[in-house]
């Protein structure tokens, strides 16, 4: 199935960015991978797949490098970001829309018994967040050389996608989609720079992207937002992070499904949202996950007596923490004398 999975990167980086160029997209069964596989312009070289999922996976993000940096000219010695992190943000994408994100690296029952699904987006948050909660993070600009090695592909690959869901949120999908292809065509054999690709997105979108190209892809921020009530309609969102950034607050039925979304301006400290509906159950800043925030259990408001109860779970020895549950987790301890 190689022919198939690189006939399908193509089409849907073209899709997403703008049209192959060349007549031909070669993926290569060689020893020398340096990994699981490498790119080069027109030629993915692949290792050892391991299974049909991880070949896929590779090919796909490989074949992916012809237009980040292949075609566009990134410098990955110098901004590392605009290749491996691009390029992730639109793997990412890929294995969303054409395998509902799930990945088959570990078995579904385990998967159930820790309480998560092992998805492209989990791989890529949890990672950059164990980085995070040990703070040894590091900024998503920032030349290949200052990186750790472990954050190298923390920071760099996953962080870095991360950051683009996050703008993507913000924008919609509709405009970032329009962003990327103005900036292919623009740039494509040009080599731009970090503000060329925010020139573009500025002109673009026609919203000043300073709070994100420049703070926030600068800075080791620890993103952390906490929802507060004042009234029947009336919302304050503290910004914990240090930093200007937005966010959406999500009106949701008892069901958990939104009903409405609300985005703020870039705000450093706290800010007021008024709603206009009444008939919510609930109310969570970021409730779709794709702003990566270090600490998630302050999101959500409930109406009710306690607005920010989370459920109970009992959980028998351990399952992976759900920010909207309060976990206990329980273990039997059997002795005899």
């Amino acid at each position: 199935r190689g022919p198939e999975y690189v006939a399908k990167a193509v089409y849907h980086y073209s899709l997403w960015n703008g049209d192959y160029p060349y007549n031909h997209a070669t993926a290569v069964d060689g020893a020398l991978s340096a990994g699981a596989g490498m790119e080069y312009p027109n030629i993915t070289v692949l290792g050892a797949g391991g299974s049909a999922s991880n070949l896929e996976m590779v090919t796909m993000h490989e074949v992916g490098h012809n237009w980040y940096y292949g075609i566009l000219g990134s410098n990955e010695r110098a901004h590392p970001w605009m290749d491996e992190g691009l390029n992730t943000f639109f793997d990412s994408r890929y294995w969303k829309e054409l395998h509902n994100d799930k990945m088959n690296l570990i078995p579904q029952g385990l998967q159930d018994r820790l309480g998560f699904n092992f998805t492209h987006t989990f791989m890529n948050q949890e990672g950059y967040r164990l980085s995070a909660a040990q703070n040894v993070d590091q900024p998503v600009e920032g030349h290949s050389a200052e990186y750790t090695s472990t954050n190298y592909g923390v920071i760099v690959y996953m962080k870095s996608g991360l950051s683009f869901n996050y703008l993507e949120d913000y924008l919609g999908r509709e405009k970032i989609d329009q962003c990327f292809h103005t900036y292919y065509e623009k740039w494509k054999f040009k080599h731009p720079q970090p503000e060329d690709i925010q020139a573009v997105f500025e002109e673009v979108s026609g919203v000043d992207l300073d709070w994100f190209f420049d703070a926030y892809l600068n800075g080791k921020h620890k993103v952390d937002f906490k929802i507060t009530k004042q009234n029947e309609s009336t919302f304050t969102i503290v910004n914990k992070s240090g930093t200007a950034l937005p966010v959406s607050l999500s009106l949701l039925d008892d069901q958990g499904k939104m009903i409405s979304t609300y985005w703020t301006k870039p705000f450093l400290k706290d800010t007021i949202i008024t709603v206009t509906e009444q008939d919510f159950t609930a109310a969570k800043v970021n409730a779709n996950g794709e702003i990566p925030e270090l600490k998630e259990f302050n999101n959500s408001y409930r109406k009710g007596l306690f607005p920010h109860r989370r459920p109970l779970a009992l959980d028998f020895l351990y399952k992976f923490p759900s920010p909207d549950k309060f976990h206990l987790g329980l273990a039997h301890d059997i002795d005899y004398n």
